[in-house]
């Protein structure tokens, strides 16, 4: 544990950062910035299209994508409504190797965008329409991409470069062939595996107590 003394005009460094393993394994970093009225906060989960089953491809895209279109207590719509009125975004997106939920808001809704987060996070819901809406929108961009030459030279150096098997043969946001092989009980099982806090890591940057945060962490 390394607690950072509190200095509100300090420039970024380790002398103004504070660094906190709290005691489920997540990681929290924060560095207090009072020049904005805002705040930054973003959560690194180790996960991504690595983990992807090669028949699967795509699933760790989908399943992030998946977990912002509705929880245990917001519809997608709600949640949209929510964040949209206060001026917040929030978001998920997954890379090869991290999958990320993060956003921004101004100092006075820090705490409604830690919370909307940790919903986020913490209780997806995985509705089968908003499943089926997302895949065709996915369809429709896949099948784009194999319109696009560049998508195409970038597919094909992929697979030249790295052989079958290995994660980087493979697109992160997958391919039409594998796209509908991938179903809710996989997003599921994929969450579960991999959404844990030994694996995240959580930084906030802006105008904030550090204490505030980690206790709200």
């Amino acid at each position: 544990m390394q607690t950072a003394p509190q200095r509100r005009d300090a420039a970024l460094g380790p002398d103004t950062i504070t660094r906190r393993v709290l005691d489920n394994g997540l990681t929290v970093v924060v560095y207090p910035n009072p020049t904005i009225p805002a705040v930054v906060a973003r959560m690194s989960i180790k996960g991504g299209a690595m983990y992807d089953p090669p028949d699967k491809a795509g699933l760790a895209s989908f399943v992030t994508r998946a977990m912002r279109r509705g929880t245990e207590r917001y519809t997608f719509e709600q949640l949209n409504e929510e964040t949209e009125g206060r001026g917040v975004s929030a978001g998920l997106d997954a890379g090869q190797a991290l999958m990320e939920v993060g956003g921004r808001a101004l100092k006075e809704d820090t705490r409604f965008l830690l919370d909307t987060i940790a919903e986020l996070l913490l209780h997806p819901s995985f509705p089968e329409g908003e499943i089926e809406k997302l895949r065709t929108q996915l369809r429709t961009g896949l099948a784009e991409m194999e319109m696009d030459t560049g998508s195409v030279a970038e597919r094909a150096f992929r697979e030249t470069l790295y052989p079958e098997g290995h994660p980087y043969h493979y697109r992160t946001v997958g391919f039409l062939e594998t796209l509908d092989n991938i179903t809710r009980d996989d997003m599921v099982a994929f969450y579960r595996r991999h959404f844990r806090p030994d694996r995240t890591i959580l930084v906030v940057v802006g105008d904030v107590e550090p204490g505030n945060v980690v206790a709200a962490a």
